[in-house]
C-alpha cells in the first residue's frame, strides 16, 4: 500500500465526532434493536451502511425511489446524483417492509408515522433512534453519521485498501475528506497495519 499515515499529520486536519461500527457482529447487533424499535429505523440503518448516503438523503427516499433495485440520489449536501445498486437481501428487506405498512410508490420508506406516509422521519428523530439503540448495545460514540462512515471503512477493506476508491464511492472532493471517514490519525494506522499483516 502507497498510503502513507505521515499525511494525516498535515495542516486542517479535524477529527469527526462520531465513530464506524467496526464488525459484522456489531452491525447485527444494531440491526436488531433498531427492528425491534420499529422497521422503518432497520431499513434507514441497513440503506446506510450498505449505500454510504447522508442521513438527508435517506429520508428523502420514496418507495418507488427504489422498487427497480438501483436508485439515483441528488446528494442534497453537494448536488452531486449518485447512482447505487442495492443488493438482493436489502431489496428483500424493502419489500417486507413495503408490504407490512402497505407502501406506495410515492411514500416515504422512513416515514413519520404508520399513518402518515407522507412525511419522513425528522434528522433530530433518526439521531436520537440512532443513539438509543447504540448505547443500549454498549456503544459511545456513535450516530447517524456513523452509518456512512461504516460504509467507508467496509468498503476500504473490501477493496484492498485502496483509498481512492473509497474516496469516490463517497464522492468526496479531496482524500483528506476520506481519512476523516476513517476515525482519524490513530484508527487508519492500526487498518493500515492490519490490511499490512492480512495481506503480508
Amino acid at each position: 500500500m502507497s498510503w502513507s499515515v505521515d499525511i494525516l499529520r498535515g495542516k486542517g486536519w479535524q477529527m469527526e465526532s462520531v465513530k464506524p461500527i467496526k464488525d459484522g457482529a456489531a452491525v447485527d447487533r444494531m440491526t436488531g434493536v433498531l427492528a425491534a424499535k420499529h422497521g422503518k429505523y432497520k431499513v434507514m440503518w441497513l440503506i446506510g451502511i450498505e449505500t454510504g448516503l447522508r442521513i438527508s438523503d435517506i429520508l428523502g427516499l420514496r418507495v418507488g425511489d427504489v422498487s427497480s433495485g438501483q436508485l439515483m440520489v441528488q446528494e442534497q449536501k453537494t448536488n452531486k446524483a449518485k447512482k447505487v445498486r442495492l443488493s438482493g437481501s436489502l431489496m428483500r428487506v424493502i419489500a417486507a417492509h413495503q408490504r407490512r405498512y402497505s407502501l406506495r410508490d410515492d411514500h416515504f420508506l422512513v416515514f413519520s408515522r404508520d399513518h402518515l406516509p407522507y412525511r419522513a422521519v425528522s434528522r433530530q428523530q433518526a439521531w436520537r433512534v440512532i443513539k438509543a439503540a447504540s448505547r443500549s448495545v454498549g456503544f459511545e460514540g456513535i450516530g447517524t453519521h456513523s452509518m456512512r462512515k461504516t460504509f467507508a471503512r467496509d468498503r476500504f477493506f473490501a477493496s484492498g485498501g485502496d483509498m481512492e476508491a473509497v474516496r469516490r464511492s463517497l464522492a468526496h472532493d479531496h482524500i483528506i475528506t476520506t481519512l476523516g471517514y476513517l476515525c482519524g490519525p490513530h484508527a487508519l494506522a492500526d487498518m493500515i497495519s492490519r490490511y499490512s499483516d492480512e495481506m503480508g
